[in-house]
Formats: structure tokens, sequence, C-alpha cells
């Protein structure tokens, strides 16, 4: 058996960082897990995106999606329509589900505050994030999040 690829190394490093950014552990500077492509003598820099907003943001949006889905598993669909509202108004909806309605820790009552869109049948909705990343800059998350709300911005990595 021979040594591990660079590209399975650099998946298990991912993983692992997904996980620790899930989970909220490890700060602002911890490094996982650094990786070699053969041939090289520098290691691969930390991936991107684990400041520790953004940390803070990944577990708010785990929190909003356990409510919203509490809410449809009681309900039958999400709360809506909500064509593109800050998800403090959602406080009144969620309010058997989730203790407090999170902020984000910038952006905290601005535009770039986390914000909501579901259509009329509430059959589905998204979650519109900003981040620290500059490659992302912002992205979404949801069930079935359609191509055209927030101009196409990527899919969350958390």
């Amino acid at each position: 058996m021979g040594r591990p690829s660079y590209s399975l190394v650099v998946t298990i490093a991912t993983v692992v960082s997904f996980f620790s950014v899930w989970l909220g552990l490890g700060g602002s500077n911890t490094t996982i897990a650094q990786t070699t492509k053969p041939g090289s003598a520098k290691p691969a820099p930390p991936s991107k995106g684990t400041s520790s907003d953004d940390q803070k943001r990944a577990a708010d949006v785990g929190k909003l999606r356990a409510a919203l889905k509490a809410y449809r598993d009681k309900r039958g669909k999400f709360p809506g329509p909500l064509p593109d509202n800050p998800v403090g108004d959602l406080k009144a909806e969620l309010t058997d589900f989730i203790d407090t309605i999170p902020s984000d820790p910038v952006y905290a009552g601005s535009q770039k505050d986390y914000h909501y869109v579901s259509p009329a049948d509430g059959a589905s909705y998204g979650l519109h994030i900003f981040l620290d990343d500059p490659k992302l800059g912002h992205c979404v998350t949801g069930v079935d999040v359609a191509s055209g709300w927030w101009r196409k911005p990527p899919k969350c990595p958390f």
C-alpha cells in the first residue's frame, strides 16, 4: 500500500474543515490540516471562509434550518410568502421552534443581515448569507432554492 493521493488528502482535509466550521470548532487562525502537492515543498494554503464570524453564521444557519424543518413538519409547509425579508420577520412564525432568531454577527439590522425567501405555496425557502470569504462574498442555502433568488450566488459551504 502506497501513500494516499493528493486529492484524497485534500478531500479529507476539506471534510474535516467543513465539520469543524459547522460544529463551531477551531478559531479563526486554526489550520486543521496542511497538505503538500507531490513534488512541492510548500504546504497548500488553509481554506478560506473559516473566520469566527463565518463560524457563527454556519451555526446560525444550522439553527434556522432546524427551526424551519420543525415548522414544516408541524404545519406542512415553510413560512411564507415572504419575498426577501430579514429573518427577524420569522419571529412570530418560529417562536415555538427557536428561542431567538439569530442575526448576522457583523451586519445585524442592515441589508446584509440574513434574509429569507419563500413562495406562496411554502414548498421551498432560501436563506441569503453574506460571508467574510472574499471568493464567495455571499451565498444561499435552503430547500429547492430558486436560481433567480438573489442573482444566483453560490451555495453556502455549510
